[in-house]
């Protein structure tokens, strides 16, 4: 085995130019990666597309820029040009770093490409537009936008296009908007140019190459997990109300739980997770708190998408410095790709988004040889009382947690969605387009974007109704040859910055303090001068709010009050697998060994009534003059049946995988479901709903598109309709047998 490894790493490194040879042996390393001897033979004698699937810091960045920068040497370096697109602007930053290192002494000029970069670094590949560009799909999108007549030149040389971080594009709006923007590049060069997708989480790699590039020629490099070491803990939490003494506002639980994150991450360096930017706010303020309770140097700082590139800046920069300990409070967006070699821990509050997230997260931890990757994870317990709900006593916050670290460690991960129809996106492709070229005839817009691109499931009929829609908003209008021009609603949007991107710009305010700019605060949030607010992990009063100027000036205060800001944005939807997981671990008996003991009480009541009500095979139940249905399926599946039942006038709400109906009895509920039952085509339950309007360009749809796109991406209607006859099926056995039926 030792022999083949080393054959492998031999013959790959003989595949590399002579110059990056001996870059490898200037850099000490022992031995190539087991990714790298795999991609770098198919990279270097191929321009096949290709997806790269490895374990985070498994060396997938050389892998790919090893062979291309090869090839760059052994031809015209005036004539290559690499694009590299990042959906993080962190991540571009830190990317920006490792790539300059390898091209430093190879005249292979590098740029990093995104909204924060002044204009001035990106003026010297204007005219010279060859290297490395690391980019966001949203700047990338402004090319086409505002460099149409140049996109010929700029372009011509591209010669493979780099897909960091797929599995968090993959079938998401800037995922189709980044295909799209791929396949007009391919039309103006004239040539199919190579994808390389990186990823470390794929959950059905088959369908991952089918997104990357729809024909299915794709070859695919599927590397193993490494050997690290994965250390893993878990600790329950009741959650109280109750303030905790250090602060006014801080709930007591969120103090114990920054308080072991304390004592746990003294003189390390440590990423914490909770889940939502209030969270991040929440838990940074904690800990600050204790930290001048001891009075200790500061070492906990925030990260999220709504604060100031500097103190984003501020937080990454604490993170890289060497044997300096440092913590840092994040949302997804510390999720992914950056390289923190010092990371001991992980910390996750509340059940994770996602089994992929997890392993995401997991992987910033462990990335120096011979240190294992450590989990901690905080879970959120309610108190149980007489009238708690059978749903509350399951402790899901728990049992979720649990399900998704055993998923997890069979490694499983949550596979892309079947595509949806993702219309919104493609009215801002319509309108990049026009914008790109100046004009377009319908057949032109057609063949680009639905025939031969990514926004299949179209009929030209579908696609006209779609363009008069537009024309009706004044987005688009037809000159007298029939070329479709922008509208005056469509220039003027299309040459606002925030038109790059696929999703809404919400309303906000720009804060301030005497220091310059922290970020911005949705203008949702109920605010008023004089109160006191969190944010960026500090406490601060608010001075004054210029609405005019969408501008709130405030100061820094020492004070223990203070309340968080809700900075918006929806949960993940939980997939069938975990779901299963979650009953797997409800029906076992297996003691857990990693949990603490407040949770392995939690999780032996949970299993007692999971047990006594027969939950494996029951999925109805009356509760407090409700039905609660157990539907044990994807979120997906769940909100569908919901929204059905709610169409034939129930009154219902959904609670994780359980849908209560209010005031209904099993007899009410059974005619209702015969009713549905019997409907041929169960897409005509949502023939008269007004759909909402979701996505950013939703408004411009006409309402019936508008309403299969919903359906499309917010609905599972067969699994739904199955599980109502299922249902139906169930309660006409008990109904039957029964002699004292509830009415």
């Amino acid at each position: 085995m030792m022999n083949s490894q080393l054959s492998g790493c031999r013959d790959a490194l003989r595949l590399l130019h002579p110059n990056l040879q001996k870059w490898i042996w200037e850099q000490r390393w022992c031995k190539l990666t087991a990714v790298q001897q795999l991609a770098i033979p198919i990279l270097s004698l191929s321009n096949d597309d290709v997806i790269i699937s490895a374990q985070t810091a498994s060396g997938k960045t050389e892998a790919v820029f090893l062979p291309l920068v090869s090839k760059f040497l052994v031809a015209d370096l005036q004539a290559q040009l690499i694009l590299h697109v990042c959906p993080y602007k962190s991540l571009i930053n830190d990317q920006y770093d490792r790539i300059t290192r390898l091209c430093a002494s190879l005249n292979i000029p590098v740029y990093a490409w995104h909204g924060d970069i002044p204009s001035s670094r990106k003026q010297k590949f204007f005219k010279s537009p060859r290297g490395i560009v690391i980019i966001t799909p949203e700047s990338l999108e402004s090319f086409f936008v505002n460099r149409g007549s140049q996109l010929s030149r700029l372009f011509r040389n591209v010669k493979s296009i780099v897909i960091d971080e797929f599995h968090a594009l993959i079938e998401s709006e800037r995922g189709r908007q980044l295909l799209s923007l791929l396949h007009r590049l391919e039309l103006i060069v004239g040539r199919r140019v190579q994808r390389i997708a990186l990823s470390a989480t794929l959950g059905d790699i088959s369908l991952a190459a089918e997104c990357l590039r729809s024909d299915g020629r794709v070859k695919i490099v599927n590397c193993p997990s490494n050997d690290v070491e994965l250390l893993v803990s878990v600790k329950a939490y009741y959650v109280s109300a109750a303030p905790s003494g250090l602060t006014a506002t801080t709930p007591s639980h969120i103090l114990d739980i920054a308080t072991s994150i304390f004592e746990k991450t003294r003189g390390t360096k440590n990423l914490i997770f909770p889940n939502s930017r209030q969270n991040v706010e929440l838990y940074t303020s904690a800990l600050r708190a204790i930290n001048e309770d001891k009075r200790i140097a500061n070492c906990f700082w925030p990260h999220h998408g709504s604060l100031s590139l500097e103190l984003r800046l501020e937080a990454e920069q604490n993170l890289k410095a060497p044997l300096t300990p440092a913590n840092v409070v994040a949302t997804n967006s510390l999720e992914n790709g950056i390289d923190y070699k010092e990371i001991k821990s992980i910390f996750q509050i509340g059940r994770p988004p996602s089994v992929s997230s997890l392993r995401q997260r997991i992987g910033r931890s462990g990335r120096t040889a011979g240190t294992p990757a450590i989990l901690r994870m905080y879970t959120l317990l309610e108190t149980i009382g007489a009238d708690s709900d059978i749903s509350a006593q399951l402790h899901i916050d728990l049992i979720q947690s649990i399900a998704c670290i055993e998923l997890m460690r069979n490694s499983f991960y949550e596979p892309p969605r079947t595509a949806p129809l993702q219309l919104s996106t493609l009215v801002h492709q319509v309108l990049s387009s026009i914008a790109q070229h100046g004009s377009r005839d319908a057949v032109t817009l057609w063949r680009d974007l639905i025939l031969s691109g990514p926004h299949k499931g179209l009929s030209k009929p579908d696609f006209k109704a779609l363009l008069i829609s537009l024309g009706a908003h004044n987005l688009i209008e037809q000159d007298a040859d029939g070329s479709l021009l922008l509208g005056s609603v469509g220039e003027r949007l299309t040459n606002m910055q925030d038109f790059y991107g696929v999703f809404p710009s919400a309303e906000e305010y720009s804060l301030h303090s005497s220091g310059g700019a922290l970020g911005t605060i949705t203008k949702e949030a109920l605010l008023a001068p004089g109160q006191i607010i969190i944010f960026a992990g500090r406490r601060w009063k608010i001075l004054n709010i210029q609405k005019d100027r969408s501008v709130i000036e405030v100061e820094e205060i020492r004070t223990m009050d203070g309340e968080s800001i809700s900075f918006g944005g929806g949960a993940l939807y939980r997939h069938p697998r975990v779901v299963d997981a979650i009953r797997k671990v409800l029906a076992e008996t297996n003691e857990i060994s990693y949990i603490d003991d407040v949770a392995k009480l939690a999780l032996n009541d949970a299993r007692k009534v999971y047990k006594s009500l027969a939950l494996s095979n029951r999925h109805l139940f009356a509760q407090n003059e409700n039905l609660i249905i157990f539907t044990w399926a994807g979120d997906l599946i769940t909100h569908t049946i919901a929204h059905i039942f709610s169409l034939f006038g129930l009154t219902v709400y959904v609670d994780g995988f359980c849908i209560y109906l209010k005031g209904l009895t099993k007899n009410s509920l059974a005619n209702v479901c015969s009713q549905i039952a019997r409907i041929e085509n169960p897409f005509k339950i949502f023939e008269d709903i007004d759909p909402p309007e979701y996505h950013r360009w939703d408004w411009a749809l006409p309402k019936d598109l508008l309403r299969r796109d919903f359906i499309s991406r917010a609905c599972d209607v067969p699994n739904a309709i199955e599980f109502i006859r299922l249902l139906l099926e169930s309660l006409g056995k008990e109904l039957n047998s029964s002699h004292s039926v509830d009415e």
